[in-house]
């Protein structure tokens, strides 16, 4: 939590650095989700926003590539953003390879 606090405060302060990207992981359900939101909750930023498959649910490829856009370019109008993109492997529809 003090890194992912670390960052946002750069994030906040850094004139030279306009983008920051994350990569969380670690097992399923072990709370990455809900510790990226509560990074977005505390970070005070204007525009958080959650790209999950749930909120893609029932929509095209199209639409999810538009919706998934959407959601970057209103990020890049705000002076601080988060978009948290969560369960990365579904949305894109990755299957696990095994040798």
């Amino acid at each position: 939590m003090r890194q992912a606090q670390r960052y946002v405060e750069q994030a906040r302060t850094t004139e030279h650095m306009r983008v920051i990207t994350v990569l969380m992981h670690g097992p399923s359900e072990s709370g990455k989700t809900a510790l990226a939101a509560s990074i977005g909750i505390n970070a005070d930023y204007p525009y958080v926003r959650l790209v999950s498959p749930r909120s893609l649910a029932g929509m095209s490829e199209l639409g999810k590539v538009q919706y998934i856009k959407d959601a970057f370019d209103d990020a890049y109008k705000s002076p601080l953003s988060l978009v948290i993109v969560d369960d990365i492997e579904r949305i894109i529809g990755m299957c696990p390879v095994h040798l």
